[in-house]
Protein backbone atom coordinates (compact mmCIF):
# COMPACT_ATOMS: atom_id res chain seq x y z
CA UNK A 1 0.00 0.00 0.00
CA UNK A 2 3.10 2.16 0.95
CA UNK A 3 5.07 0.81 -1.22
CA UNK A 4 5.68 3.44 -3.34
CA UNK A 5 6.62 6.31 -0.88
CA UNK A 6 9.17 3.61 0.25
CA UNK A 7 10.42 3.17 -3.33
CA UNK A 8 10.98 6.98 -3.43
CA UNK A 9 12.84 6.98 -0.40
CA UNK A 10 15.36 4.82 -1.68
CA UNK A 11 15.76 6.74 -4.28
CA UNK A 12 16.08 10.04 -1.92
CA UNK A 13 18.77 8.22 -0.14
CA UNK A 14 20.76 7.85 -2.71
CA UNK A 15 21.40 11.69 -3.27
CA UNK A 16 24.28 13.36 -2.09
CA UNK A 17 23.13 16.74 -1.46
CA UNK A 18 18.91 16.77 -2.29
CA UNK A 19 18.78 20.12 -0.82
CA UNK A 20 15.21 19.32 0.32
CA UNK A 21 13.52 17.35 2.78
CA UNK A 22 10.74 14.50 2.76
CA UNK A 23 7.34 15.00 4.43
CA UNK A 24 5.69 11.84 5.34
CA UNK A 25 2.20 12.82 6.80
CA UNK A 26 -0.57 11.22 8.03
CA UNK A 27 -3.21 11.52 10.68
CA UNK A 28 -2.84 10.44 13.84
CA UNK A 29 -2.48 6.57 14.57
CA UNK A 30 -2.51 5.70 11.08
CA UNK A 31 1.17 4.54 11.08
CA UNK A 32 3.62 6.97 10.04
CA UNK A 33 5.97 6.13 13.10
CA UNK A 34 5.54 2.48 12.57
CA UNK A 35 6.16 2.91 8.71
CA UNK A 36 9.62 5.16 9.31
CA UNK A 37 10.83 2.95 11.82
CA UNK A 38 10.45 -0.26 10.09
CA UNK A 39 12.36 1.75 6.80
CA UNK A 40 15.22 2.64 9.46
CA UNK A 41 15.49 -0.78 10.14
CA UNK A 42 15.88 -1.83 6.57
CA UNK A 43 18.19 1.19 6.06
CA UNK A 44 20.82 -0.06 9.04
CA UNK A 45 20.80 -3.51 7.36
CA UNK A 46 22.58 -1.68 4.92
CA UNK A 47 25.12 0.23 7.42
CA UNK A 48 23.34 3.16 6.38
CA UNK A 49 23.72 5.63 10.20
CA UNK A 50 20.57 7.24 10.91
CA UNK A 51 19.90 9.28 13.46
CA UNK A 52 16.17 9.14 14.97
CA UNK A 53 14.66 12.17 16.78
CA UNK A 54 11.17 12.36 18.14
CA UNK A 55 10.40 15.93 18.89
CA UNK A 56 7.69 15.04 21.13
CA UNK A 57 7.50 17.58 24.08
CA UNK A 58 11.12 19.19 23.24
CA UNK A 59 11.13 23.02 24.76
CA UNK A 60 14.75 23.52 23.48
CA UNK A 61 17.04 22.71 20.66
CA UNK A 62 19.39 21.68 23.42
CA UNK A 63 17.08 18.95 24.15
CA UNK A 64 17.22 17.96 20.22
CA UNK A 65 21.23 18.43 20.48
CA UNK A 66 21.07 15.92 23.40
CA UNK A 67 18.99 13.11 21.45
CA UNK A 68 21.52 13.19 18.66
CA UNK A 69 24.57 13.92 20.76
CA UNK A 70 23.63 10.22 22.25
CA UNK A 71 23.50 8.36 19.10
CA UNK A 72 26.30 10.17 17.14
CA UNK A 73 28.19 9.10 20.43
CA UNK A 74 27.03 6.39 22.62
CA UNK A 75 30.16 5.29 24.43
CA UNK A 76 30.47 9.30 26.12
CA UNK A 77 26.82 9.14 26.43
CA UNK A 78 26.84 5.96 28.00
CA UNK A 79 25.82 5.68 32.19
CA UNK A 80 29.34 4.71 32.78
CA UNK A 81 30.65 8.32 30.95
CA UNK A 82 27.85 10.02 32.52
CA UNK A 83 29.68 8.67 36.35
CA UNK A 84 33.04 9.65 35.25
CA UNK A 85 31.66 12.84 34.16
CA UNK A 86 33.77 15.05 35.91
CA UNK A 87 37.08 13.92 34.25
CA UNK A 88 35.58 14.20 30.93
CA UNK A 89 34.45 17.34 31.33
CA UNK A 90 37.48 19.51 30.07
CA UNK A 91 38.62 17.08 27.64
CA UNK A 92 34.33 17.15 26.03
CA UNK A 93 34.55 20.90 26.26
CA UNK A 94 37.51 21.42 24.40
CA UNK A 95 37.23 19.01 21.81
CA UNK A 96 33.60 18.83 21.00
CA UNK A 97 32.38 22.50 22.79
CA UNK A 98 29.68 21.02 24.43
CA UNK A 99 28.07 22.94 27.17
CA UNK A 100 28.73 20.34 29.88
CA UNK A 101 28.00 22.59 32.50
CA UNK A 102 24.32 22.99 31.84
CA UNK A 103 24.10 26.73 31.86
CA UNK A 104 21.38 26.97 29.96
CA UNK A 105 23.00 28.81 26.76
CA UNK A 106 21.17 28.38 23.59
CA UNK A 107 23.59 27.19 20.65
CA UNK A 108 20.79 27.94 18.37
CA UNK A 109 19.71 32.07 17.40
CA UNK A 110 16.45 32.44 16.17
CA UNK A 111 14.35 34.61 14.35
CA UNK A 112 10.95 34.52 12.62
CA UNK A 113 12.21 33.60 9.09
CA UNK A 114 14.60 30.96 8.62
CA UNK A 115 16.97 31.13 11.78
CA UNK A 116 20.70 31.15 11.24
CA UNK A 117 22.07 28.64 13.43
CA UNK A 118 25.59 27.91 15.18
CA UNK A 119 25.13 24.29 15.41
CA UNK A 120 27.52 22.32 18.14
CA UNK A 121 30.58 21.11 16.75
CA UNK A 122 29.96 17.31 17.09
CA UNK A 123 26.94 17.83 14.85
CA UNK A 124 28.96 18.93 12.08
CA UNK A 125 30.91 15.81 11.99
CA UNK A 126 27.39 13.93 10.44
CA UNK A 127 28.39 13.30 7.12
CA UNK A 128 26.37 10.79 5.09
CA UNK A 129 24.03 10.61 8.14
CA UNK A 130 20.36 10.64 7.37
CA UNK A 131 18.41 12.31 10.29
CA UNK A 132 14.55 11.90 10.79
CA UNK A 133 12.46 13.91 13.14
CA UNK A 134 9.13 12.18 14.04
CA UNK A 135 6.17 14.44 15.62
CA UNK A 136 6.79 17.90 14.48
CA UNK A 137 3.33 18.80 15.69
CA UNK A 138 4.19 17.65 19.15
CA UNK A 139 6.87 20.15 19.13
CA UNK A 140 6.34 22.49 21.87
CA UNK A 141 9.03 24.65 20.24
CA UNK A 142 7.82 27.32 17.81
CA UNK A 143 6.95 25.74 14.34
CA UNK A 144 9.05 28.13 12.06
CA UNK A 145 11.78 28.03 14.37
CA UNK A 146 11.82 24.29 14.40
CA UNK A 147 11.63 24.08 10.85
CA UNK A 148 14.45 26.50 10.59
CA UNK A 149 16.78 24.37 12.57
CA UNK A 150 15.49 21.80 10.87
CA UNK A 151 16.40 23.58 7.29
CA UNK A 152 20.18 23.98 8.34
CA UNK A 153 20.82 20.70 8.31
CA UNK A 154 19.63 20.61 4.56
CA UNK A 155 20.93 24.06 3.10
CA UNK A 156 24.05 24.17 5.20
CA UNK A 157 25.49 20.43 5.55
CA UNK A 158 23.62 19.18 2.36
CA UNK A 159 21.91 16.14 4.57
CA UNK A 160 18.98 14.37 3.44
CA UNK A 161 16.18 14.78 6.04
CA UNK A 162 12.95 12.99 6.62
CA UNK A 163 10.36 14.56 8.84
CA UNK A 164 7.55 12.96 9.87
CA UNK A 165 4.10 15.14 11.07
CA UNK A 166 0.53 14.86 11.71
CA UNK A 167 -0.16 18.07 9.46
CA UNK A 168 -3.73 18.71 10.01
CA UNK A 169 -2.84 19.46 13.49
CA UNK A 170 -0.13 22.24 12.25
CA UNK A 171 -2.63 23.35 9.69
CA UNK A 172 -5.57 24.06 12.72
CA UNK A 173 -3.98 26.69 14.11
CA UNK A 174 -4.16 29.85 11.43
CA UNK A 175 -0.74 31.74 13.01
CA UNK A 176 1.15 28.56 12.71
CA UNK A 177 -0.12 27.36 9.70
CA UNK A 178 0.61 30.63 7.60
CA UNK A 179 4.52 30.22 8.93
CA UNK A 180 4.53 26.51 8.82
CA UNK A 181 3.34 26.99 4.94
CA UNK A 182 5.67 29.95 4.10
CA UNK A 183 8.45 27.73 5.22
CA UNK A 184 7.41 24.56 3.88
CA UNK A 185 7.48 25.56 0.84
CA UNK A 186 11.36 25.97 0.62
CA UNK A 187 11.86 23.34 3.22
CA UNK A 188 10.39 19.98 1.71
CA UNK A 189 10.57 19.18 -1.39
CA UNK A 190 8.29 16.02 -1.23
CA UNK A 191 5.13 14.95 0.98
CA UNK A 192 3.59 12.06 0.81
CA UNK A 193 0.58 10.40 2.66
CA UNK A 194 0.75 7.38 4.97
CA UNK A 195 -2.38 4.81 4.20
CA UNK A 196 -3.14 2.48 7.36
CA UNK A 197 -1.04 -0.78 6.04
CA UNK A 198 -3.61 -3.15 7.92
CA UNK A 199 -1.92 -6.35 6.79
CA UNK A 200 1.64 -5.44 7.38
CA UNK A 201 1.12 -3.69 10.60
CA UNK A 202 -0.75 -6.34 12.45
CA UNK A 203 1.61 -9.34 11.57
CA UNK A 204 4.22 -7.02 12.83
CA UNK A 205 2.19 -6.47 15.69
CA UNK A 206 1.40 -9.95 16.57
CA UNK A 207 5.35 -10.51 15.66
CA UNK A 208 5.92 -8.34 19.41
CA UNK A 209 3.69 -10.53 21.73
CA UNK A 210 5.70 -12.53 24.21
CA UNK A 211 3.67 -15.10 25.06
CA UNK A 212 3.97 -17.78 22.52
CA UNK A 213 0.27 -19.32 22.78
CA UNK A 214 -1.29 -15.93 22.83
CA UNK A 215 0.25 -15.04 19.98
CA UNK A 216 -0.69 -18.03 18.05
CA UNK A 217 -3.90 -17.94 18.55
CA UNK A 218 -3.69 -14.16 17.30
CA UNK A 219 -2.24 -15.34 14.51
CA UNK A 220 -4.71 -17.86 13.47
CA UNK A 221 -7.67 -15.49 14.00
CA UNK A 222 -5.86 -12.55 12.04
CA UNK A 223 -9.30 -12.73 9.76
CA UNK A 224 -11.58 -11.98 13.06
CA UNK A 225 -9.27 -9.33 14.27
CA UNK A 226 -9.38 -7.83 10.52
CA UNK A 227 -13.10 -7.87 10.80
CA UNK A 228 -13.35 -6.31 14.00
CA UNK A 229 -10.99 -3.29 12.60
CA UNK A 230 -12.65 -3.05 9.34
CA UNK A 231 -15.88 -2.62 11.35
CA UNK A 232 -14.75 0.52 13.82
CA UNK A 233 -13.82 2.30 10.38
CA UNK A 234 -10.94 4.18 12.23
CA UNK A 235 -8.05 3.10 10.84
CA UNK A 236 -5.89 3.66 13.63
CA UNK A 237 -3.12 1.34 13.82
CA UNK A 238 -1.84 2.73 17.22
CA UNK A 239 -5.09 1.41 18.83
CA UNK A 240 -4.89 -2.05 17.26
CA UNK A 241 -1.06 -2.15 18.37
CA UNK A 242 -2.50 -1.11 22.25
CA UNK A 243 -5.84 -3.80 21.92
CA UNK A 244 -3.65 -6.53 20.71
CA UNK A 245 -1.15 -5.77 23.94
CA UNK A 246 -4.06 -5.67 26.22
CA UNK A 247 -5.38 -9.23 25.04
CA UNK A 248 -2.14 -10.98 25.94
CA UNK A 249 -2.49 -9.71 29.55
CA UNK A 250 -6.01 -10.91 29.52
CA UNK A 251 -4.87 -13.96 27.97
CA UNK A 252 -2.35 -14.80 30.54
CA UNK A 253 -5.24 -13.93 33.34
CA UNK A 254 -7.13 -16.49 32.32
CA UNK A 255 -6.78 -20.41 33.33
CA UNK A 256 -5.67 -23.12 31.02
CA UNK A 257 -9.30 -24.32 30.44
CA UNK A 258 -10.59 -21.25 29.81
CA UNK A 259 -7.82 -20.25 27.20
CA UNK A 260 -8.68 -24.10 25.14
CA UNK A 261 -12.45 -23.15 24.28
CA UNK A 262 -11.89 -21.66 21.33
CA UNK A 263 -15.52 -20.05 20.93
CA UNK A 264 -15.29 -18.54 24.37
CA UNK A 265 -11.93 -16.81 23.09
CA UNK A 266 -13.12 -15.46 20.25
CA UNK A 267 -16.04 -14.16 21.62
CA UNK A 268 -13.14 -12.73 23.86
CA UNK A 269 -11.05 -11.22 21.75
CA UNK A 270 -14.03 -9.61 19.57
CA UNK A 271 -15.40 -8.10 22.68
CA UNK A 272 -11.92 -6.29 23.47
CA UNK A 273 -11.24 -4.82 20.15
CA UNK A 274 -14.76 -3.47 20.00
CA UNK A 275 -14.56 -2.01 23.36
CA UNK A 276 -10.68 -1.11 23.30
CA UNK A 277 -11.13 0.87 19.44
CA UNK A 278 -14.62 2.79 20.54
CA UNK A 279 -13.25 4.19 24.15
CA UNK A 280 -9.59 5.14 22.73
CA UNK A 281 -11.41 6.80 19.91
CA UNK A 282 -13.32 8.11 22.46
CA UNK A 283 -16.77 7.16 21.03
CA UNK A 284 -17.71 5.33 24.72
CA UNK A 285 -16.45 5.16 27.96
CA UNK A 286 -15.52 2.37 29.67
CA UNK A 287 -17.91 3.02 32.24
CA UNK A 288 -20.68 2.52 29.06
CA UNK A 289 -20.09 -0.92 29.29
CA UNK A 290 -22.50 -1.73 31.49
CA UNK A 291 -25.32 -0.20 29.68
CA UNK A 292 -24.41 -2.29 26.66
CA UNK A 293 -26.86 -5.00 27.25
CA UNK A 294 -29.73 -3.45 28.20
CA UNK A 295 -29.64 -0.89 25.55
CA UNK A 296 -29.19 -3.76 22.59
CA UNK A 297 -32.32 -5.48 23.82
CA UNK A 298 -33.88 -1.98 23.45
CA UNK A 299 -33.08 -1.96 20.27
CA UNK A 300 -33.18 -5.47 19.24
CA UNK A 301 -37.03 -5.26 20.40
CA UNK A 302 -37.73 -1.77 19.51
CA UNK A 303 -35.66 -0.23 16.78
CA UNK A 304 -36.27 3.02 17.32
CA UNK A 305 -35.26 3.19 20.56
CA UNK A 306 -32.68 5.66 21.97
CA UNK A 307 -31.54 6.48 18.28
CA UNK A 308 -28.85 8.36 17.39
CA UNK A 309 -27.25 7.66 20.82
CA UNK A 310 -23.55 6.75 21.56
CA UNK A 311 -24.80 3.37 22.41
CA UNK A 312 -27.24 2.98 19.88
CA UNK A 313 -24.79 3.92 17.15
CA UNK A 314 -22.53 1.86 18.72
CA UNK A 315 -24.94 -1.43 18.57
CA UNK A 316 -25.48 -1.02 15.40
CA UNK A 317 -22.14 -0.42 14.11
CA UNK A 318 -21.04 -4.03 15.45
CA UNK A 319 -24.63 -5.52 15.19
CA UNK A 320 -23.20 -8.47 13.10
CA UNK A 321 -20.91 -9.99 15.62
CA UNK A 322 -24.05 -10.71 17.69
CA UNK A 323 -22.51 -10.60 21.34
CA UNK A 324 -23.99 -13.63 23.67
CA UNK A 325 -23.70 -11.08 27.01
CA UNK A 326 -20.22 -9.30 28.41
CA UNK A 327 -18.27 -12.25 29.83
CA UNK A 328 -16.32 -10.44 32.41
CA UNK A 329 -18.82 -8.28 33.84
CA UNK A 330 -19.29 -4.64 34.19
CA UNK A 331 -16.66 -3.99 36.53
CA UNK A 332 -13.85 -6.30 35.76
CA UNK A 333 -13.72 -4.24 31.65
CA UNK A 334 -13.98 -0.63 33.25
CA UNK A 335 -11.18 -2.34 35.56
CA UNK A 336 -8.82 -3.03 32.99
CA UNK A 337 -10.50 -0.67 29.84
CA UNK A 338 -10.32 2.37 32.41
CA UNK A 339 -7.68 1.50 35.12
CA UNK A 340 -5.43 -1.47 33.73
CA UNK A 341 -5.67 -3.79 36.79
CA UNK A 342 -6.54 -7.40 35.78
CA UNK A 343 -8.73 -9.07 38.98
CA UNK A 344 -7.68 -12.76 37.77
CA UNK A 345 -10.25 -14.42 40.34
CA UNK A 346 -13.53 -12.27 39.99
CA UNK A 347 -12.73 -12.93 36.18
CA UNK A 348 -12.46 -16.57 36.19
CA UNK A 349 -15.93 -16.40 38.24
CA UNK A 350 -17.27 -14.54 35.12
CA UNK A 351 -16.12 -16.28 32.36
CA UNK A 352 -17.20 -19.89 34.18
CA UNK A 353 -20.73 -17.89 34.89
CA UNK A 354 -20.93 -17.69 31.50
CA UNK A 355 -23.11 -19.11 28.70
CA UNK A 356 -20.16 -21.17 27.72
CA UNK A 357 -20.08 -23.36 30.72
CA UNK A 358 -23.65 -24.30 31.28
CA UNK A 359 -24.64 -27.80 32.12
CA UNK A 360 -27.84 -29.43 33.57
CA UNK A 361 -26.30 -28.03 36.86
CA UNK A 362 -26.32 -24.40 35.95
CA UNK A 363 -29.05 -22.96 38.37
CA UNK A 364 -32.68 -22.43 36.77
CA UNK A 365 -32.21 -18.21 37.10
CA UNK A 366 -29.04 -18.27 35.38
CA UNK A 367 -30.37 -20.02 32.56
CA UNK A 368 -32.83 -17.38 31.90
CA UNK A 369 -30.27 -14.90 32.15
CA UNK A 370 -29.12 -16.04 29.11
CA UNK A 371 -32.56 -16.08 27.55
CA UNK A 372 -31.45 -14.94 24.23
CA UNK A 373 -29.68 -17.85 23.97
CA UNK A 374 -32.50 -20.36 24.09
CA UNK A 375 -34.68 -21.79 21.84
CA UNK A 376 -38.66 -20.93 22.75
CA UNK A 377 -39.11 -24.62 24.04
CA UNK A 378 -35.94 -24.25 26.51
CA UNK A 379 -37.52 -20.62 27.23
CA UNK A 380 -40.67 -21.38 27.72
CA UNK A 381 -39.84 -24.09 30.28
CA UNK A 382 -36.87 -22.13 32.24
CA UNK A 383 -39.19 -19.36 32.50
CA UNK A 384 -41.86 -21.24 34.57
CA UNK A 385 -39.58 -23.32 36.62
CA UNK A 386 -37.76 -19.91 37.29
CA UNK A 387 -41.41 -18.50 38.24
CA UNK A 388 -42.61 -21.04 40.17
CA UNK A 389 -39.61 -20.92 42.52
CA UNK A 390 -39.63 -17.86 43.04
CA UNK A 391 -43.12 -17.98 44.17
CA UNK A 392 -42.07 -20.84 46.36
CA UNK A 393 -39.57 -18.54 47.87
CA UNK A 394 -36.91 -20.37 46.87
CA UNK A 395 -34.14 -18.13 46.51
CA UNK A 396 -32.48 -16.86 49.20
CA UNK A 397 -29.89 -14.79 48.07
CA UNK A 398 -30.50 -11.25 47.40
CA UNK A 399 -28.32 -11.24 44.43
CA UNK A 400 -29.97 -13.78 42.59
CA UNK A 401 -33.89 -11.87 43.67
CA UNK A 402 -32.13 -9.09 41.39
CA UNK A 403 -31.55 -11.04 38.93
CA UNK A 404 -34.60 -12.81 38.32
CA UNK A 405 -36.73 -9.53 39.46
CA UNK A 406 -34.70 -7.29 36.36
CA UNK A 407 -34.82 -10.03 34.14
CA UNK A 408 -38.66 -10.33 34.61
CA UNK A 409 -38.63 -6.79 33.75
CA UNK A 410 -37.17 -7.26 30.55
CA UNK A 411 -39.36 -10.39 29.09
CA UNK A 412 -42.16 -7.82 30.49
CA UNK A 413 -41.21 -5.02 28.40
CA UNK A 414 -40.20 -7.09 25.55
CA UNK A 415 -43.66 -9.07 25.29
CA UNK A 416 -41.76 -12.38 26.61
CA UNK A 417 -43.40 -12.47 30.04
CA UNK A 418 -47.45 -12.05 30.86
CA UNK A 419 -47.28 -10.28 34.11
CA UNK A 420 -46.91 -6.34 33.79
CA UNK A 421 -44.45 -4.73 35.99
CA UNK A 422 -46.62 -3.18 37.79
CA UNK A 423 -47.32 -6.67 39.24
CA UNK A 424 -43.54 -7.75 39.04
CA UNK A 425 -43.02 -4.54 41.04
CA UNK A 426 -45.60 -5.59 43.48
CA UNK A 427 -44.63 -9.20 44.07
CA UNK A 428 -40.75 -7.99 44.19
CA UNK A 429 -41.55 -6.06 47.33
CA UNK A 430 -43.23 -8.99 48.85
CA UNK A 431 -40.23 -11.04 48.16
CA UNK A 432 -38.26 -8.68 49.64
CA UNK A 433 -40.37 -8.27 52.94
CA UNK A 434 -39.82 -11.81 52.96
CA UNK A 435 -36.00 -11.87 52.86
CA UNK A 436 -35.58 -8.80 55.55
CA UNK A 437 -38.71 -11.26 57.76
CA UNK A 438 -35.93 -14.34 57.40
CA UNK A 439 -33.02 -11.98 58.30
CA UNK A 440 -31.69 -12.46 55.37
CA UNK A 441 -30.79 -9.21 53.77
CA UNK A 442 -27.00 -7.93 54.06
CA UNK A 443 -26.32 -5.59 57.10
CA UNK A 444 -25.00 -2.46 55.16
CA UNK A 445 -27.57 -1.03 52.46
CA UNK A 446 -26.05 -0.96 48.80
CA UNK A 447 -25.04 1.88 46.95
CA UNK A 448 -26.97 2.74 43.51
CA UNK A 449 -23.53 2.83 40.97
CA UNK A 450 -22.24 0.77 38.41
CA UNK A 451 -19.97 -1.14 40.58
CA UNK A 452 -22.80 -2.63 42.35
CA UNK A 453 -24.83 -3.76 39.03
CA UNK A 454 -23.95 -7.72 38.96
CA UNK A 455 -24.03 -10.94 41.22
CA UNK A 456 -22.12 -13.75 40.08
CA UNK A 457 -20.22 -12.10 37.37
CA UNK A 458 -23.05 -11.36 35.51
CA UNK A 459 -24.60 -8.20 34.83
CA UNK A 460 -28.77 -7.30 36.58
CA UNK A 461 -30.62 -6.94 33.51
CA UNK A 462 -32.51 -3.50 33.68
CA UNK A 463 -30.24 -2.31 35.83
CA UNK A 464 -30.35 1.40 34.24
CA UNK A 465 -34.47 1.25 34.48
CA UNK A 466 -36.54 3.44 37.00
CA UNK A 467 -38.25 0.14 37.86
CA UNK A 468 -34.88 -1.27 39.11
CA UNK A 469 -33.20 1.62 40.78
CA UNK A 470 -36.69 2.49 42.82
CA UNK A 471 -36.38 -1.60 43.59
CA UNK A 472 -33.23 -0.84 44.98
CA UNK A 473 -34.16 2.19 47.09
CA UNK A 474 -36.87 0.07 48.48
CA UNK A 475 -34.16 -2.79 49.36
CA UNK A 476 -31.72 -0.35 51.12
CA UNK A 477 -35.37 0.98 52.94
CA UNK A 478 -35.59 -2.47 54.36
CA UNK A 479 -32.43 -2.85 55.52
CA UNK A 480 -32.47 -0.08 57.58
CA UNK A 481 -35.77 -0.94 59.01
CA UNK A 482 -33.53 -4.37 59.77
CA UNK A 483 -31.23 -2.83 61.08
CA UNK A 484 -32.89 -0.15 63.70
CA UNK A 485 -35.07 -3.65 64.77
CA UNK A 486 -31.70 -5.22 65.33
CA UNK A 487 -30.20 -2.07 67.24
CA UNK A 488 -31.46 -2.83 70.75
CA UNK A 489 -30.70 -6.60 70.98
CA UNK A 490 -27.10 -5.27 69.25
CA UNK A 491 -26.44 -3.00 71.98
CA UNK A 492 -26.97 -5.21 74.44
CA UNK A 493 -24.47 -7.33 72.96
CA UNK A 494 -22.08 -4.71 72.35
CA UNK A 495 -21.81 -3.41 76.12
CA UNK A 496 -21.13 -7.12 77.23
CA UNK A 497 -18.05 -7.24 74.38
CA UNK A 498 -16.98 -4.46 76.38
CA UNK A 499 -17.13 -5.83 79.52
CA UNK A 500 -15.38 -9.32 78.19
CA UNK A 501 -13.42 -7.64 75.19
CA UNK A 502 -12.18 -4.78 74.99
CA UNK A 503 -10.22 -4.39 72.47
CA UNK A 504 -12.74 -6.20 70.02
CA UNK A 505 -15.29 -3.59 71.09
CA UNK A 506 -13.02 -0.86 70.29
CA UNK A 507 -12.66 -2.51 66.74
CA UNK A 508 -16.04 -2.73 66.26
CA UNK A 509 -17.44 0.77 66.78
CA UNK A 510 -14.66 3.01 65.38
CA UNK A 511 -12.91 2.91 61.20
CA UNK A 512 -9.58 0.63 61.62
CA UNK A 513 -9.35 -1.29 58.62
CA UNK A 514 -10.81 -4.54 60.49
CA UNK A 515 -13.80 -6.95 59.35
CA UNK A 516 -15.01 -6.17 62.94
CA UNK A 517 -15.68 -2.59 62.22
CA UNK A 518 -19.95 -3.35 61.26
CA UNK A 519 -20.81 -0.42 63.90
CA UNK A 520 -17.91 2.32 62.93
CA UNK A 521 -20.82 4.83 61.17
CA UNK A 522 -24.05 3.68 63.19
CA UNK A 523 -25.37 4.76 65.93
CA UNK A 524 -25.60 1.92 67.88
CA UNK A 525 -24.65 3.45 71.03
CA UNK A 526 -27.86 5.14 71.23
CA UNK A 527 -29.52 1.89 71.63
CA UNK A 528 -27.33 0.84 75.06
CA UNK A 529 -28.79 2.59 77.86
CA UNK A 530 -26.57 5.41 79.63
CA UNK A 531 -27.04 4.21 82.93
CA UNK A 532 -25.95 0.90 81.97
CA UNK A 533 -22.64 2.09 79.81
CA UNK A 534 -21.77 3.94 82.82
CA UNK A 535 -22.04 1.34 84.99
CA UNK A 536 -20.31 -0.52 82.81
CA UNK A 537 -17.18 1.60 82.25
CA UNK A 538 -16.54 2.17 85.38
CA UNK A 539 -16.25 -1.43 86.21
CA UNK A 540 -13.22 -1.44 83.72
CA UNK A 541 -9.91 -1.63 84.54
CA UNK A 542 -7.94 1.51 84.07
CA UNK A 543 -5.84 0.29 81.15
CA UNK A 544 -9.64 -0.63 79.51
CA UNK A 545 -10.43 2.70 80.77
CA UNK A 546 -7.86 4.26 78.37
CA UNK A 547 -9.35 2.33 75.71
CA UNK A 548 -13.00 3.57 75.73
CA UNK A 549 -11.36 6.94 75.75
CA UNK A 550 -9.26 6.62 72.82
CA UNK A 551 -11.79 4.33 70.63
CA UNK A 552 -14.15 7.56 71.61
CA UNK A 553 -11.80 10.25 70.29
CA UNK A 554 -11.48 7.91 67.14
CA UNK A 555 -14.41 7.00 66.27
CA UNK A 556 -16.23 10.82 66.62
CA UNK A 557 -13.15 11.97 63.92
CA UNK A 558 -14.23 11.30 60.77
CA UNK A 559 -17.98 9.85 61.19
CA UNK A 560 -19.73 12.91 62.88
CA UNK A 561 -21.73 13.46 60.53
CA UNK A 562 -23.04 9.97 60.72
CA UNK A 563 -23.37 9.66 64.68
CA UNK A 564 -25.22 13.16 65.00
CA UNK A 565 -28.09 10.58 66.12
CA UNK A 566 -25.50 9.84 69.08
CA UNK A 567 -25.30 13.42 70.34
CA UNK A 568 -28.04 13.01 73.34
CA UNK A 569 -26.85 10.09 74.33
CA UNK A 570 -23.71 11.20 74.89
CA UNK A 571 -25.09 14.17 76.64
CA UNK A 572 -26.76 12.01 79.32
CA UNK A 573 -23.51 9.97 80.14
CA UNK A 574 -21.54 13.45 80.36
CA UNK A 575 -24.42 14.16 83.25
CA UNK A 576 -24.59 10.73 84.82
CA UNK A 577 -20.01 11.08 85.07
CA UNK A 578 -20.67 14.09 86.54
CA UNK A 579 -22.58 13.00 89.36
CA UNK A 580 -21.01 10.47 89.64
CA UNK A 581 -17.40 11.62 89.66
CA UNK A 582 -19.03 13.95 92.54
CA UNK A 583 -19.57 10.87 94.50
CA UNK A 584 -16.17 9.65 93.98
CA UNK A 585 -12.40 10.51 95.08
CA UNK A 586 -9.00 9.23 93.89
CA UNK A 587 -7.72 7.86 90.17
CA UNK A 588 -11.63 6.79 89.59
CA UNK A 589 -12.44 10.63 89.75
CA UNK A 590 -9.66 11.64 87.04
CA UNK A 591 -10.28 9.17 84.81
CA UNK A 592 -13.85 10.33 84.73
CA UNK A 593 -12.55 14.24 84.69
CA UNK A 594 -10.81 12.92 81.63
CA UNK A 595 -13.79 11.27 79.88
CA UNK A 596 -15.33 14.67 79.96
CA UNK A 597 -12.88 15.98 78.55
CA UNK A 598 -12.27 14.13 75.83
CA UNK A 599 -16.31 14.21 74.85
Amino acid sequence: MNKYIEDYLDYYCTLKEPGYAVLIKGPWGAGKTWFIKKYIKKLETQKQKVLYVSLYGMTSFSEIEDILFQQLHPVLSSKKMVLAGKVMKGLLKTTLKIDLNQDSKEDVSVSSQVPDIDIPEYLKNTQNCIIVFDDLERCRLEIDNVMGYINHFIEHQGLRVMIVANEEEIESSDESSKLYLRIKEKLIGKTFEIKANFKEAVEDYIGTISNSEAKKFLKDNIGVVSEVYALSGYDNLRHLKQALWDFERLYLSLPESVRSNNELMLHLLKLLLVFSFEIRQGKIKATDIGKISDAYWGLHFDPNENGGTPLSNFIKKYNSLSFPGLLLGHKCWVDFLDKGTLDKEAIKEAVLSSVYYQDESTPDWKKLWYFRELTNKEYGEILKEVNKNYKKRAYDNLGIFKHIFGAFLRLSEAGLFKKSKATIIKEGEQYIKYLKGKNLLPKEVEEISSFYDSYDGLQFHSVDTAEFKNMQNYINEKIREANIEKMPDAGKNLLKIMREDINRFSRMIHICNSEEQIYYKIPILKYIKPKEFVAAFLSLKPADRRIVVSTFSRRYQFNDKELIEELDWLKSVKDMIEKQAKKKKGLVVMWLIYFLYQH
